[in-house]
């Protein structure tokens, strides 16, 4: 079984990612993995223009902050030469040994589970090595002066220490040490990669992960994102976002059907060949707005147009292929609402036929309030007045179906004087220039 879909670009890194962390990019592929007991990548030097498989789970999260190393020589136990190395401030020098090549600096211990980012700058390196190492995992061992980020996953709590092979010689600061804020959501069946990071900035813009194609080819899908399920397991693919507006959530099963909810604040798995209610995409909130004042849009359409030629437009195209059709009702559209929202009040059927909500019988009297689109009237009393909805700014049309023998006047809002016939349908067309209905007969 396979999954395949190009559209379906953007809201899904959101979702799976949940947010980005920014990675430099160096020559070839790959992760450079150290020598610790646990994985350790440093993401420091990636770029991942080859075919680049992630066995983690490697989870990269929110910097929480960077006071996490105590940048004192005391820390490092170097108030005094220790050997090879000693102190000044905050740098760090060595010169090569064979013995005390391994330094610790006290002032942290790990946390089991939790990814962390080390910075370190060697301002001069004369000749070999030297490795950070925290939490029971080792990065990756540094040769040339420079800034180095280095990520992995603690699994032990051990300190944090530099290990030198015997020829290094160099000044080093470990500038900065930040562990990630990961989502307590996550849990061990995540990955192979978590990326989380809060987006919490009152004044600037800010985009969880971007990305930026620029397709200059003249042939051939180009699809930014590509994503793919070779598997043939029968469980969902989840597509999730927890946050306020916007994407909320997709569902893609194992054969293949896609669900995308947007602004849903509940999960919804509604997709499946056996389904008997299949609804791809949703629109909207299960919350109630409860705005005072405004107008509330849920979804507007904004084509602006500055063509030329013989050039064509279709605002909203709805195309149905119709391979094999199942006996229950086919429509275009249906519009509903009402307390349930469950009550149809306007639908266009497969073939182009119009329905409307027929409203509840209507008594004749002096002035009258439809009930619906179309309604019976039974009753002799003349009808002076009929109450036009709040929606009829700029026109509308009724249908009355008269049950019995009653009259219209023109002495209100009625623009002709009518008898009418029963079962013989009786349109009134509002006319808001003038403000009156305009009957058939």
């Amino acid at each position: 079984m396979k999954i395949k879909f190009h559209w379906y670009l953007l809201v899904f890194f959101l979702v799976i990612f949940g947010s980005a962390y920014a990675i430099p990019a160096r020559d070839g592929a790959g992760w450079d993995t150290g020598s610790g007991g646990s994985a350790s990548q440093d993401y420091s030097d990636i770029s991942l223009s080859g075919t680049t498989t992630l066995d983690g789970p490697v989870t990269v999260g929110q910097e929480l902050g960077a006071a996490l190393i105590t940048q004192t020589c005391a820390a490092w136990g170097l108030t005094s030469p220790v050997g090879a190395w000693s102190c000044a401030g905050d740098t760090i020098t060595r010169t090569a040994s064979g013995s005390d090549l391994t330094i610790t600096n006290t002032g942290l211990g790990a946390a089991v589970g939790l990814f962390y980012r080390v910075r370190v700058t060697t301002a001069t390196v004369t000749a070999g090595t030297v490795t950070p190492a925290l939490g029971g995992a080792s990065g990756t061992a540094i040769s040339t002066a420079g800034v180095s980020d280095q990520y992995w996953s603690a699994i032990s709590t051990a300190k944090m220490t530099l290990v030198a092979n015997s020829a290094f010689a160099g000044t080093i600061t470990v500038s900065s040490i930040f562990a990630n804020s990961v989502s307590s959501s996550i849990t061990t069946g995540e990955g192979p990669l978590v990326i989380t990071r809060t987006l919490a900035s009152a004044t600037e813009n800010e985009t969880g992960v971007a990305i930026v194609s620029n397709q200059t080819g003249a042939a051939g899908d180009k699809a930014t994102l590509r994503v793919e399920n070779i598997g043939s397991g029968t469980g969902n693919e989840n597509i999730q976002e927890w946050w306020g507006g916007g994407f909320q959530r997709g569902n893609i099963t194992a054969t293949g059907y896609l669900s995308v909810f947007i602004g849903v604040s509940a999960p919804l798995y509604q997709n499946s060949a056996a389904a008997t209610t299949t609804t791809p995409v949703i629109i909207g909130t299960s919350t109630a707005t409860t705005a005072s004042s405004g107008a509330i849009n849920v979804m507007k359409l904004y084509p602006t147009y500055n063509n030329t030629g013989t050039t064509s437009s279709i605002d909203l195209l709805i195309a149905r292929t119709e391979t094999a059709l199942g006996s229950g009702t086919q429509k275009f559209v249906s519009l509903q609402a009402g307390a349930a929202g469950t009550t149809e009040m306007f639908s266009v059927n497969r073939i182009g036929i119009i329905g409307h909500y027929n409203g509840t019988t209507v008594t004749a009297a002096a002035t009258i309030i439809p009930s619906g689109p179309q309604f019976h009237v039974n009753g002799t009393t003349a009808i002076v007045n009929i109450t036009a909805p709040t929606e009829c700014t700029s026109g509308c049309e009724i249908t009355i179906i008269p049950d019995a023998i009653f009259t219209t006047t023109t002495a209100g809002n009625i623009a002709l004087a009518t008898t009418a016939v029963v079962n013989k349908a009786l349109r009134m067309l509002y006319d808001a220039t003038t403000v009156k209905w305009v009957p058939s007969y």
